[in-house]
């Protein structure tokens, strides 16, 4: 087991009663993983410690294609859009948002029966009912350029907008924040 496990092959217990350890702590940004091995004889000890911290991955470094969409819609019965860009305290769609309003769109144009409520969010910075209201506005402003730019009838949009009420994560840290302020696509029936 040392061997396999040792990052320079220095370390052997084909002849000692090894111990090894695992030890796991939970961390918002991510868990902790640590992993201890102990070999010894009567002469020597050997300890090999590996740490292990599991790091989020960037939700704005994941390219939102229509198949990557439709196959979390299937799943989940939701779609996490986090490439959907505003200014703060605004309910404009930026023009970086392109990539990812194309891929939704080319989702609707060939998922011909697909109907989706756009589902606004925020962090829990600021005034509650401020935050509901941009939320909403935002949803609102998905669900109007998907209709005027890329001709998806509007019956098969719904915006609703819920604020801070569903968040993916807590409110602590900018991180944390970052992942509430999102649109989802939930799957209508």
């Amino acid at each position: 087991m040392a061997e396999e496990i040792s990052l320079e092959y220095s370390i052997y217990d084909y002849q000692y009663d090894p111990y090894y350890l695992v030890y796991k702590k939970a961390a918002e940004d991510g868990d902790v993983y640590l992993a201890v091995l102990i070999i010894s004889n009567r002469q020597n000890t050997w300890v090999l410690q590996s740490i292990v911290e599991e790091e989020a991955l960037e939700a704005d470094l994941v390219e939102v294609s229509p198949d990557f969409l439709s196959q979390q819609l299937e799943q989940r019965g939701k779609a996490l859009l986090y490439g959907v860009y505003f200014d703060t305290d605004k309910s404009i769609v930026k023009q970086e948002s392109k990539p990812s309003m194309d891929a939704v769109a080319e989702l609707l144009k060939t998922r011909k029966q697909l109907s989706l409520y756009v589902v606004g969010h925020t962090d829990d910075s600021g005034l509650l009912n401020h935050n509901t209201e941009l939320s909403e506005q935002r949803a609102q402003a998905v669900v109007k350029q998907l209709v005027e730019k890329y001709n998806i009838e509007s019956s098969r949009l719904i915006a609703v907008g819920v604020g801070p009420y569903a968040p993916e994560s807590t409110n602590t840290s900018d991180k944390g924040k970052k992942l509430n302020r999102r649109v989802e696509l939930v799957q209508r029936l």
